[in-house]
């Protein structure tokens, strides 16, 4: 855990980055605006950048049961 305090914001630019990777991913012929979707619920002052709050807030809203990890049912239906 320390490991991830430490390196928290390389951490969370590649937890997004395998966020929106994987939504590209999943939605491959479905909705292409997907990756934007995700970052714009994000981006809570619009300011077209993702802060260190704003990425862990998103991580929150997404990690449903609170085990600090998105499973595949958390991430398709949130």
């Amino acid at each position: 855990m320390a490991f991830l305090h430490d390196h928290r914001s390389v951490v969370l630019a590649l937890i997004i980055a395998v966020i929106i990777a994987t939504l590209m991913h999943i939605s491959s012929g479905v909705d292409v605006n997907a990756p934007l979707d995700l970052f714009h619920m994000g981006d809570k002052d619009n300011n077209s950048a993702l802060s260190m709050d704003e990425c862990n807030k998103m991580w929150l809203s997404l990690d449903v049961d609170g085990d600090e990890a998105i499973g595949k049912i958390e991430f398709i239906f949130k």
